[in-house]
């Protein structure tokens, strides 16, 4: 399977996710997905999260207004979020073909506009000022959600 159907596949489950998450939530002007699969920490936790622009604000998924929202939704999106990573993990390793590290993922709805960046170095793993948790923040500056 060449990178393209495997990023492509990627692209379209977790956009397909986040706007199942993000119903009935008003004026959604844009997704924004994060994923490391750098393997951080003893337990090599990979990091995956959506956040959307809601009226000129991107938010957090549990700051969306409108969407159903309760913790337990959220971290089910986040888990999905990861199995897919780890599905096209997997799918990489059958081609042979070396995976991103890490994954910015842009989404307009009401054009379809779609903006990918990917990352094949580590910047995680070894740093201990950087944390993927808070890469929404590097990658969107000012523009990040507050509380992260």
């Amino acid at each position: 399977m060449s990178e393209a159907i495997i990023l492509r596949r990627l692209f379209r489950d977790w956009l397909s996710l986040t706007m199942e998450y993000a119903e009935g939530a008003p004026d959604i002007r844009a997704v924004y997905v994060l994923a490391s699969s750098e393997r951080i920490g003893t337990n090599g936790t990979m990091f995956a999260n959506a956040y959307f622009d809601q009226r000129g604000t991107v938010l957090a998924p549990d700051d969306v207004e409108g969407a159903s929202v309760t913790s337990n939704r959220v971290g089910e999106m986040q888990r999905i979020l990861l199995d897919h990573l780890e599905a096209a993990e997997s799918d990489f390793a059958r081609s042979g073909l070396q995976p991103p590290t890490e994954y910015r993922v842009f989404y307009e709805p009401s054009t379809g506009r779609t903006d990918v960046q990917l990352a094949r170095e580590n910047k995680y793993i070894g740093n201990d000022e950087l944390s993927p948790r808070h890469g929404i923040r590097y990658w969107l500056g000012d523009r990040a959600p507050k509380n992260i």
